[in-house]
């Protein structure tokens, strides 16, 4: 007989503040700062029973000899961030933003990672040869870098050590045939797009046209190691993936 209880809490607090300011006739400009903080905390105990005192009974109180395993995990994570805008004349739009987080699932000269993101974008009708066009009655051109970044989950770093059911009275120990990098760093993502969105015949036909390149490096892997090691898994940054990507979408009200 086995019972196992899972439990998961997660706490979150947000502050945001913003700010707007018109710079002169043309430029406006938008400001947002925040902070936030995340706390997760997950349990897993299992319990299994043998022998039992009341034969056909679903239910591990009718057991005399128990085993007891309990999986306790905690992750905290910090983070800024800061949003910047700005538009000249509802046609030319540019964005800046960054973000830094601290989580307690990485080493402590790790622990710190920043990552920043830059667009902008152009809607090209708004110049005065094109304002009045009966053709394309919208269009706009976009580009973005982005970075991202991932801590680990809890856990990952050095050897840990569990404990063993008592015999004969006497508990003993034994050490995880898992281990994590004393240097394990926060993956990341790096990513670039470029795209546009193009309205035609008053905007009966829509075209949403992105291709983008996404980089990530310093993923966060367990490689098998060899036994003679004294493990047997080796958790480190040693994945790689690129991704290239384009995405077309065409919306038509041909009927209205």
């Amino acid at each position: 007989m086995n019972e196992q209880r899972i439990g998961y809490s997660e706490i979150n607090s947000n502050f945001v503040a913003k700010a707007s300011k018109k710079l002169g006739s043309d430029w406006n400009s938008t400001l947002l700062l925040g902070h936030a903080f995340t706390h997760i905390n997950r349990t897993n105990l299992s319990t299994t029973g043998t022998q039992s005192v009341v034969p056909n009974m679903e239910s591990i109180k009718y057991y005399t000899v128990y085993t007891s395993t309990s999986s306790p995990s905690k992750k905290n994570i910090i983070g800024v961030f800061a949003d910047l805008k700005f538009d000249y004349k509802s046609q030319l739009f540019f964005s800046l933003t960054g973000r830094n987080d601290w989580s307690s699932t990485l080493p402590a000269e790790n622990r710190s990672f920043f990552y920043p993101s830059a667009s902008v974008a152009y809607v090209f009708t708004e110049l005065p040869f094109l304002k009045d066009n009966s053709v394309l009655s919208f269009g706009k051109f976009r580009a973005s870098y982005a970075e991202v970044g991932k801590d680990a989950d809890p856990y990952q770093i050095g050897v840990y050590y569990n404990t063993l059911q008592a015999f004969n009275g006497v508990s003993g120990i034994n050490r995880s045939t898992t281990i994590g990098s004393e240097n394990l760093k926060p993956e990341r993502t790096k990513g670039i797009e470029f795209g546009g969105v193009f309205r035609f015949f008053e905007d009966r036909i829509t075209l949403d046209a992105n291709y983008a390149i996404a980089n990530s490096i310093d993923q966060i892997v367990p490689v098998p190691v060899s036994y003679a090691s004294g493990y047997d898994v080796f958790v480190t940054n040693a994945g790689e993936i690129r991704n290239n990507s384009i995405e077309l979408m065409l919306n038509a009200n041909i009927i209205n």
